[in-house]
């Protein structure tokens, strides 16, 4: 009895630790913003964003990305999009697109992105950080992950600090 004890004492005690290594939460994967807006949290979207028709190794990529367990667990409660870029879109094509971004701002033909990349938005739909370029894609999915899981942190602790200001007066608030 006391090694069946034991024993049960030691599992419950290795599972306690697992569970407790493991993120409290994760990202959900939606096919567009506006089924993900339904639900949005503090942690709002992060388009995972390929080019569509102009590089082969886009798409593949990026759907490796946006499943992969660490991205997910280091955007928290973020909408996760897969979501098309068409370099000269025919009219068709800028249907579709629009469908997958809903209200969100779409990049213009000059805009700074590089693609494949992330696109991260606030839940009011504010682009605050993207992810490219050749740490993007060069980098381990632990160094992609731990850069979204910064820039998330950054956004909350900016968040935190603007509410503070807002209740304060005088200087302080400045």
């Amino acid at each position: 009895k006391t090694n069946n004890m034991k024993k049960t004492l030691f599992m419950t005690f290795a599972a306690a630790c697992l569970l407790g290594s493991l993120p409290c939460t994760a990202a959900t994967v939606y096919k567009t913003q506006s089924e993900a807006a339904q639900s949005v949290t503090k942690d709002g979207y992060i388009l995972v964003v390929y080019a569509k028709g102009w590089d082969r190794f886009s798409e593949p990529f990026c759907k490796e990305i946006i499943a992969d367990p660490e991205i997910q667990a280091a955007a928290g409660d973020a909408a996760l999009i897969l979501a098309p870029f068409y370099q000269y879109a025919k009219p068709e094509e800028k249907q579709k697109q629009a469908e997958v971004w809903g209200s969100l701002e779409e990049p213009r033909a000059s805009s700074n992105e590089t693609y494949p990349c992330l696109l991260m938005y606030d839940k009011n739909g504010f682009l605050y950080g993207r992810i490219q370029g050749s740490s993007f894609l060069k980098g381990t999915m632990a160094e992609r992950a731990a850069e979204i899981k910064a820039k998330l942190e950054a956004k909350h602790k900016q968040e935190d600090l603007m509410t503070q200001a807002g209740a304060a007066s005088g200087v302080e608030r400045a």
